[in-house]
């Protein structure tokens, strides 16, 4: 295990402990559930589950799947109708009755660990991102591969649109002078835009609404028409002049009712409206934010910095 991985479980925990004192016991419990698939030795943070469970009247699943024995599972997920459990542990996944606790198919055919692994909002397929350059589409039913979307790099992430019809992917590839994050057809693995980046792209998302496509570098949030595939606008970490490490952007999100765009550096968080691209607000900090979580009705934001000092602002 190592240490970065222990450390992450540990703002989990914390992050945890926060969410329940507010109130919001699912939320921290979900955060609980994170910080064990970071450290599974994490003892506190397995506690903690325990009582809070204990503390709480519905009637606890009888078994948890959650993985091969031979490594840590990479993902265990909710269908977004609540009827199947997604898990993904090294080259392969597998989808779960949680009721039954039933294995209900076996998702094989990667040849090398499964990075991310997700439903689309309609709980009707799934989509993993794999070290073996592809990212697979299955029907979670069957486990039947439905299409393979081949790149020239390890895929890091891949994502349903909100529709279901397209899915963004993002791989260690540097082609043509650029990074590229790529757009697919779901359903006929057709490539249909790729994005490009002076630096590494880290992160891939769509915009609530599906029609914005949202990348993330170290310097830059670029925000691009899904439909067309044209740059929008840029957003960066730094005001003036050429940035340095302190205006490497870590991470970004958006509100729940997608009005608003954060990233987080070493100088803080920024809040952007992501309609205009306006930044409307800075939350500074004296050391680099590690995390940001909107409430659900995006009225309050949720900061964990470095030095795990967790702060609320509205």
């Amino acid at each position: 295990m190592t240490e970065l991985r222990k450390e992450v479980a540990r703002n989990e925990r914390l992050v945890a402990q926060e969410l329940y004192r507010r109130g919001q016991g699912a939320d921290a419990l979900a955060h609980l559930a994170r910080a064990l698939n970071y450290d599974p030795k994490c003892t506190l943070a397995a506690e903690a589950a325990v009582a809070m469970l204990n503390r709480w009247s519905f009637p606890v699943p009888y078994a948890v799947h959650a993985g091969d024995g031979h490594s840590n599972s990479g993902t265990i997920v909710f269908s977004p109708d609540g009827g199947l459990v997604l898990t993904a542990c090294g080259t392969q996944a597998s989808i779960w009755d949680p009721h039954t606790g039933r294995r209900v198919a076996v998702l094989s055919g990667h040849s090398e660990e499964i990075n991310e692994a997700s439903f689309c909002p309609a709980s009707q397929l799934v989509v993993t991102a794999s070290d073996d350059k592809t990212a697979r589409i299955w029907d979670p039913r069957s486990g039947e591969s439905l299409t393979t979307l081949r790149h020239k790099g390890e895929v890091d992430e891949a994502a349903f649109s909100p529709d279901g019809r397209s899915v963004l992917t993002v791989s260690d590839v540097f082609d043509d002078d650029c990074y590229e994050s790529v757009l697919w057809d779901a359903q006929t693995g057709k490539m249909l835009l790729t994005l490009g980046h002076d630096d590494f792209v880290s992160s891939a998302c769509f915009s609530p609404n599906g029609g914005q496509l949202v990348t993330r570098s170290k310097r830059s949030i670029r925000v691009w028409c899904a439909s067309s595939g044209v740059l929008q606008r840029t957003l960066t970490g730094s005001d003036e002049g050429e940035p340095d490490d302190r205006d490497t952007i870590c991470v970004s999100g958006f509100s729940p009712d997608g009005r608003l765009l954060v990233s987080t550096s070493r100088q803080g968080v920024r809040v952007w409206d992501f309609s205009t691209g306006e930044l409307v607000g800075r939350l500074p900090h004296s050391e680099a934010v590690r995390d940001v979580w909107f409430s659900r009705d995006s009225q309050e934001l949720v900061t964990l910095d470095a030095g795990y000092v967790m702060r609320v602002w509205e």
